[in-house]
């Protein structure tokens, strides 16, 4: 019997980040969806919602709506774990995300071993009971 493959969404609004990230979270054995933006991300969510199992977003997503702002939205419509991955660690960019329930934040620095552990604590554990910040 096969093994069904968790299905997380990725936010990332660089191309090349993205791509690496996709091609790192299928070697794992994961289906991905990648959105730019966090306007497609609650979009997604909406359509989407229950096919979702995680989010794997950027904090820092461009002009429009943050990372933070749209792990609101996302959370008002699903009890999804959220992974902010990011390349900053200043405490008022990410600080806001920490706090937020079921969300964690993974550096992007931490190599892919430390996001992996990451994503599977977030899955296995039941709602709002993993939040944790790996380093």
């Amino acid at each position: 019997m096969a093994v069904r493959k968790k299905n997380i969404l990725l936010v990332e609004d660089h191309d090349l980040v993205a791509l690496c990230q996709m091609r790192q979270l299928k070697s794992l054995g994961f289906n991905v969806r990648r959105v730019s933006n966090g306007e497609s991300a609650v979009k997604e969510m909406t359509d989407s919602g229950p096919d979702i199992e995680l989010v794997l977003m950027d904090i820092n997503l461009g002009p429009n709506m943050d990372g933070i702002t749209a792990a609101k939205c996302i959370l008002a419509l699903a009890d999804v774990p959220i992974i902010f991955l990011s390349s900053y660690r200043e405490e008022e960019v990410c600080g806001p995300g920490e706090k937020l329930p079921s969300c964690a934040y993974v550096p992007k620095s931490a190599g892919i071993s430390v996001l992996a552990a990451t994503i599977k604590a977030a899955l296995d554990a039941p709602a709002h009971s993993w939040e944790t910040e790996a380093m």
